[in-house]
C-alpha cells in the first residue's frame, strides 16, 4: 500500500473509532435496564370480624380485604368460615354475615386469586365464640389508657384547638378530664372515669385523644365501657370511635343514647402487632342541644 494510501486508511480508522466513541458515550447516557423475570407477589389479604368479640348469641360480619401486589388485578375472593366455602367475590372487600355460632374456635380462611399463574393465597385465623353466661376469661396483661389519658404525650383536641388536661368542667367549652366516684346512667358507680365533652350547642361536635403507644403486643385488642353520667338534662347522643391513625378506616364504633345502659367497644387489634402506634378515642355529638357528659370506663389495650 502507498503512503498516500496508509494516510487514508489510518484516518478512516480514527474516523469510526470517534463515531464508535460517541456511540458509547450515549449509551452511557441512557438508562441502565436490568434483564430478568419479576417475580409476582402474593395479595395482602386481611380477615376481619365483627363483632370483634363474638358471643353465641351474635350474628357475625366477616371481611376480606385484598390489596393486589402483581399488577395484574384480582381474580377472585373465597371466604372461608371452617373450612367450607360461604361467599366469593370478584372484588374487595368481601363481606359475608352469619351466624349465631356455637361455643368454641371457628376458623376463619380467604383464598385470594390473582391473574398470575400462582398459586392462590391462603390465610387463616381463628376466633373464639363464647357463651355470654360464663365469665369471659381475664386476659393476661393490659395496658390502661385511663392514667396514660394524663401522660404528656397523650394529645387532646377538640379538632380545632387543642384541650388542657386536666380540663375545667365548665362554660360551653370543649373538656376533658377524670371524673372520680361518678354516677352512671346505669345507676351504677365507678371509682373514677376518663369525662369527655364536646362543645355545647354544635353538632357534631368532638373530643379526640391520642396515645402515643409503643410496640404493641400480638393478639392486643381494645375494649372499655361507653356510655354517659347520671344526669337530669339528659343527653340525645353520641358517637365514640377508636382508631388507629395509621388507617382510620379500620375502626370500631357504637352509637350510644342515654338509655339507662352501657355499651361495650371492642376493636381487634392484631394487624398492628409489634408496630408504634398513635391510638385514637373520639367522641362526637349528634345534637347540639344538651350536654353530652361522655365516659369511657376502664379503657384498655389487652392480650
Amino acid at each position: 500500500m502507498t503512503r498516500s494510501g496508509r494516510r487514508r486508511s489510518g484516518a478512516a480508522v480514527r474516523s469510526v473509532a470517534a463515531v464508535l466513541g460517541v456511540f458509547v458515550l450515549a449509551l452511557g447516557a441512557l438508562p441502565q435496564v436490568r434483564l430478568g423475570i419479576q417475580v409476582a407477589g402474593t395479595p395482602d389479604v386481611e380477615i376481619t370480624v365483627s363483632p370483634a368479640d363474638p358471643t353465641t348469641k351474635d350474628q357475625i360480619t366477616f371481611t376480606v380485604k385484598a390489596a393486589d401486589t402483581s399488577r395484574t388485578g384480582l381474580k377472585r375472593i373465597i371466604l372461608l368460615v371452617d373450612d367450607k366455602e360461604v361467599k366469593s367475590c370478584l372484588t374487595s372487600p368481601c363481606s359475608y354475615f352469619g351466624g349465631p355460632y356455637p361455643e368454641g374456635p371457628l376458623k376463619l380462611g380467604a383464598m385470594v386469586y390473582d391473574h398470575t399463574a400462582n398459586d392462590p393465597w391462603t390465610g387463616f385465623k381463628m376466633v373464639d365464640v363464647r357463651d355470654p353466661s360464663k365469665p369471659a376469661p381475664k386476659p393476661a396483661r393490659t395496658i390502661a389508657l385511663l392514667p396514660l389519658a394524663e401522660d404528656p404525650r397523650t394529645r387532646w383536641t377538640d379538632g380545632y384547638l387543642n384541650l388542657p388536661f386536666q380540663g375545667e368542667e365548665e362554660g360551653l367549652r370543649a373538656f376533658v378530664c377524670y371524673r372520680y366516684d361518678a354516677d352512671l346512667e346505669n345507676e351504677e358507680y365507678s371509682r373514677q372515669v376518663l369525662l369527655t365533652r364536646p362543645r355545647s350547642m354544635e353538632a357534631g361536635a368532638s373530643v379526640i385523644g391520642v396515645f402515643d403507644i409503643r410496640g404493641l403486643p400480638r393478639a392486643a385488642r381494645f375494649r372499655a365501657k361507653v356510655g354517659f353520667l347520671l344526669q337530669t338534662d339528659r343527653t340525645d347522643s353520641a358517637e365514640f370511635k377508636v382508631f388507629v391513625n395509621e388507617d382510620p378506616s379500620d375502626f370500631a364504633s357504637k352509637l350510644c343514647f342515654y338509655d339507662g345502659r352501657l355499651d361495650e367497644l371492642v376493636l381487634d387489634l392484631e394487624r398492628y402487632a409489634g408496630k408504634d402506634v398513635e391510638f385514637v378515642l373520639q367522641v362526637r355529638v349528634l345534637d347540639s342541644v344538651t350536654r353530652h357528659l361522655a365516659v369511657w370506663i376502664d379503657p384498655r389495650i389487652e392480650w
